[in-house]
C-alpha cells in the first residue's frame, strides 16, 4: 500500500500535469483545485484509518466541493438533501450549519 504523501503525489501529478490543473498544496497537505473561469473549487484531502488488530491500515482520499452558501435553514432544506442528496452515483451532498445558523451544502465523495 503506497503512504499518503505517495498518494498525493500520484495524485497532484495527474492533475497537474495530465490534466493542466492549476493545484495548490494547502498547509495540512490538502489539495485545492480551483478553476477561476467557472468560480469552483475541489478539496482532495488525504487520510489513514487504522482498523486495529491484524488489518492493514487503509488510505482513503476524499474530495469535497462547495455547493451553496448561506441557504436558510428549512426542514425542505433538510428534506431535499435526504430524498435527492444521497442518490448519486458517487458521493453524496452534505449539509453544515454555518455560525450565522445559515446552511453550507457541499457536495463529498471519499475513494
Amino acid at each position: 500500500m503506497e503512504s499518503i504523501d505517495q498518494a498525493r503525489a500520484v495524485v497532484l501529478k495527474m492533475l497537474s500535469e495530465g490534466m493542466k490543473l492549476p493545484v495548490r498544496i494547502k498547509q495540512n497537505g490538502t489539495l485545492l483545485v480551483t478553476v477561476t473561469d467557472y468560480s469552483t473549487a475541489a478539496y482532495l484531502h488525504f487520510r489513514e484509518q487504522d482498523f486495529g488488530g491484524t488489518a492493514p491500515k487503509q488510505s482513503f482520499l476524499s474530495i469535497s466541493a462547495p455547493l451553496l452558501r448561506n441557504v436558510p435553514d428549512s426542514a425542505e432544506v433538510y428534506k431535499w438533501i435526504a430524498i435527492n442528496g444521497t442518490g448519486f452515483r458517487l458521493g453524496s451532498i452534505e449539509v453544515m450549519v454555518e455560525e450565522k445558523g445559515t446552511l453550507f451544502l457541499l457536495y463529498r465523495h471519499t475513494l
